[in-house]
This record gives structure tokens, C-alpha cells and sequence, in this order.
């Protein structure tokens, strides 16, 4: 399951080459997160579009479904649960952001609905006004 994540994370096939040489994705995706470099694994197509701890989170969990012995690797309960994880972490900015800005759009609408209702009495203190005013000719 590791290869497939690893897949979906870089946009690669499980064997790809660039101009220089052949690659193994596993291999190729280990030694990047290695050094601490997920961001370089990671599709450049979808740049920008994710939140680093969530993808650091489906790196790891493809670098557990990868590890050599199968006593190592995770049973699928912990990927889901780690899978799950990621998508709560990356949603979690989203409804932030989407807190704050509905926040911003009551705000907005309270002030203009105040302002609109201050326009309102000011317009019927000067009907009022004009009522009692007499026009001479």
C-alpha cells in the first residue's frame, strides 16, 4: 500500500526515470524524506494546494507500509486511522479559514444591515421634517 501512496503523493509510477537514470519509487521517496525533503516528493501539480503536516503524515505512513519486514509494516486499521489524520489535518485549516471568513461576512452584514437601518430613520425623520415644513410661493 506504501507504493501507492507514494504513487498519489508524487505523481510518479512505482518505476520512473528522469534523463539521468531509472528509479524505484520506494527508494527514490525514502531518501528524500530522509533528509527531511517531503516537499520535493511531493506532485508538483498539486503545489500549494496542501498543508506540509498533513502530506509529512502520508509520508511517514508509506514509509511504514514500506518498511522490509511485514512484521514492521501497519495493519490497514492504523493506515485508515493515519489516513484520517492527515485528511483532519488538512481539512483543519480549511474550516478555520472558513470559520473566520463567515465571521467576517456576519460582521459585514450586521454593519451594513445597521447601516441601512440608520439610513432608513434618518430618511423618515426627514420625511417628517418635510411634513411639517410649509412651502411658500
Amino acid at each position: 500500500f506504501g507504493v501507492v501512496l507514494f504513487e498519489l503523493m508524487s505523481g510518479h509510477a512505482a518505476t520512473f526515470s528522469t534523463f539521468e537514470q531509472s528509479f524505484h519509487i520506494v527508494q527514490w521517496a525514502t531518501s528524500k524524506i530522509a533528509k527531511g525533503d517531503v516537499e520535493s516528493t511531493i506532485d508538483p501539480r498539486i503545489k500549494g494546494q496542501y498543508k506540509m503536516n498533513s502530506m509529512w503524515k502520508v509520508a511517514e505512513t508509506a514509509l511504514a507500509c514500506t518498511a522490509r519486514s511485514s512484521k514492521e509494516r501497519p495493519y490497514m486499521y492504523n493506515i485508515l486511522n493515519d489516513l484520517n489524520q492527515a485528511m483532519k489535518m488538512e481539512m483543519e485549516t480549511s474550516d478555520q479559514a472558513y470559520d473566520i471568513l463567515m465571521t467576517e461576512v456576519t460582521t459585514t452584514s450586521m454593519f451594513s444591515d445597521s447601516v441601512e437601518e440608520e439610513e432608513e430613520e434618518e430618511k423618515e425623520e426627514d420625511d417628517t421634517h418635510m411634513k411639517d415644513t410649509k412651502i411658500l410661493f
